[in-house]
């Protein structure tokens, strides 16, 4: 963006343009402010008052994504998601957002629903409390009777507020061009691509209705386990705004108050939902904390607010159960192994030096105490160490340590000696069991049978639009050179040195001949242009020695 393009912002989006980077240097991110090609006009530098100064960079743009509000709370949440591109002290302050929300009052929020179900919307239920029973970001929560008599929580999406992150996410979006074209250190978190990830995951948060097929495909998927519980929706009254499921009775997983053993049980069952819904499903809740676990009145576990979700494909799958597995067998070479093929490598990553960096990821993993242990951190580890080689993997991966790491966090509330790695081994047991079982293999086979076919089917008509267009003359082929520049560029050198040279030997040659044959017009008897053509070529040599010298290169 340049200069000119903010002449088309309208006063509003002007306005919230020079408050998004007051703050940020208000923070203490000025050099990088001044490095953006932005009318300095805008601010009087020597008037931004600092703040916070004493504490360290991740920490001011913690508390300074939380003064910008919402879209940036959740920019900041979705960025500590991404071990493999942001450095471990930014996940930790990010991973610590909040905000400070005040409620919409019901008469403004009720032009929602009246705007979907019309005037008379509140009839649809036989009781509605108007009182939020809770207020978020983007929504508010109310309880309500439906007529069958079944609690329901109806979620209703602030008025107004869609709009108000879209604007933001506009200027969020041009913000990361300006970063990754003209800060070089930003291009390692790669600004643009995490934007454009972010604003896809916010656009689908926003949407009710698919938060609402997720519920009903998660209720699925947990059918069979009697002590873990997934709210039922109500399709036929949620919409893209307003979201109708039932409301489940109890507290929060912090706040339980149970017996040892329900603890361990509990806890155990956390983890091991978790591993199930990672690496059985594909289909994974992304913010397991306390506040989304809660232990219902009638003895179970229940899941809530599946805004955040992640999926994995059927080969992401097998990739990250072979890596647990290499965890959990100390097996650091075939971790590598997991690591290379998960992910694009440069030519240039040192292997022997990564591996060894695994190594001690797994030493330092082994030597502390069992109530510190957890897998998801040490999946953070590696993929921070993935991001400092360059290694480009896909960021589920990381949005599925992050979930890992949160929901061990939320077990060791009820039972901090829990070994996690101990505990879902039967199911890491029972997924390589099926990952070879002659079902497994048979589909595999039916697979490569299918792309073979496909491939044999294909080939045969390339490869004649190959040849036809060869024998045509119409075949091009590009040619692209990689890394020629240096050379070239000592070829220039060598061609330079070499004409001098022969500039050099000609002017003494030449000088030589002229005082032989002494004519033209003389100094103390020798001929002048014969002194100004050895001149000449003593300055043109020493010039040249000197450059040679300089380079290093005798």
């Amino acid at each position: 963006m340049n200069f000119l393009n903010l002449t088309k912002l309208n006063k509003d989006d002007l306005s919230r343009f020079k408050t998004i980077f007051t703050v940020l240097m208000e923070y203490g991110f000025e050099e990088v402010v001044k490095k953006l090609p932005i009318p300095k006009k805008l601010f009087i530098f020597s008037k931004i008052q600092k703040k916070n100064m004493d504490e360290p960079p991740a920490k001011r743009l913690r508390i300074a994504l939380e003064e910008l509000g919402t879209a940036f709370i959740k920019l900041g949440q979705f960025a500590s998601t991404r071990p493999d591109l942001i450095p471990a002290e930014y996940i930790k302050e990010l991973t610590k957002l909040q905000e400070e929300v005040t409620p919409v009052g019901f008469d403004e929020i009720k032009t929602v629903p009246e705007g979907i179900w019309g005037k008379d919307w509140i009839s649809k239920f036989k009781e509605f409390n108007r009182n939020p029973a809770a207020t978020a970001s983007t929504a508010q929560v109310y309880r309500a009777v439906m007529s069958s008599g079944v609690n329901v929580a109806v979620k209703i999406q602030k008025p107004g507020i869609k709009e108000e992150i879209h604007s933001d996410l506009k200027l969020i979006n041009w913000i990361a061009e300006l970063l990754e074209k003209y800060v070089e250190e930003s291009r390692l978190f790669q600004p643009i691509k995490l934007v454009e990830k972010f604003s896809i995951a916010l656009e689908r948060e926003l949407d009710y209705k698919r938060e609402a097929y997720l519920i009903e495909k998660f209720n699925k998927n947990h059918s069979d386990i009697d002590s873990v519980y997934i709210p039922k929706v109500d399709m036929e009254l949620t919409n893209e705004k307003i979201l109708v499921m039932e409301f489940i009775e109890g507290k929060s997983i912090a706040k339980c108050e149970l017996s040892t053993e329900k603890k361990k049980e509990f806890s155990s069952l956390i983890v091991n939902t978790m591993a199930r819904q990672v690496l059985r499903d594909g289909l994974f809740h992304a913010d397991p904390h306390p506040g989304n676990v809660i232990c219902t009145d009638d003895g179970k576990i229940a899941f809530l607010d599946f805004g955040m979700i992640g999926r994995l494909s059927p080969d992401m799958r097998e990739h990250l159960l072979d890596l647990l597995i290499a965890v959990k067998s100390d097996n650091p070479k075939l971790m590598l192994q997991e690591v290379l093929i998960m992910g694009k490598v440069n030519p240039d990553v040192d292997l022997e030096n990564l591996m060894n960096e695994l190594m001690e990821i797994t030493e330092r993993f082994k030597s502390v105490p069992l109530k510190d242990i957890y897998v998801g951190r040490l999946l953070m580890d590696i993929f921070s160490l993935i991001r400092k080689n360059r290694i480009k993997v896909n960021p589920v991966y990381s949005m599925i340590a992050k979930a890992i790491l949160t929901a061990e966090e939320t077990a060791k509330l009820l039972n901090e000696e829990i070994d996690v790695i101990a505990d879902i081994s039967p199911l890491l047991k029972k997924m390589v069991l099926k990952k070879y079982s002659p079902e497994t293999i048979i589909d595999k086979a039916k697979l490569f049978g299918k792309e073979l076919s496909r491939l044999i089917e294909t080939v045969p008509a390339q490869t004649r639009n190959i040849l036809s267009k060869l024998q045509s003359g119409e075949l091009e082929i590009e040619f692209r050179h990689v890394g020629l520049e240096k050379l070239i560029n000592s070829m220039d050198k060598v061609s330079n040195r070499l004409t001098f040279g022969m500039i050099i030997g000609s002017l003494i040659i030449g000088s030589s001949i002229v005082l032989v044959i002494d004519k033209g017009p003389k100094v103390y008897d020798i001929s002048l242009f014969g002194i100004v053509g050895y001149l000449l070529a003593s300055i043109i040599g020493m010039w040249l020695i000197v450059s040679i010298i300089k380079s290093g290169k005798l």
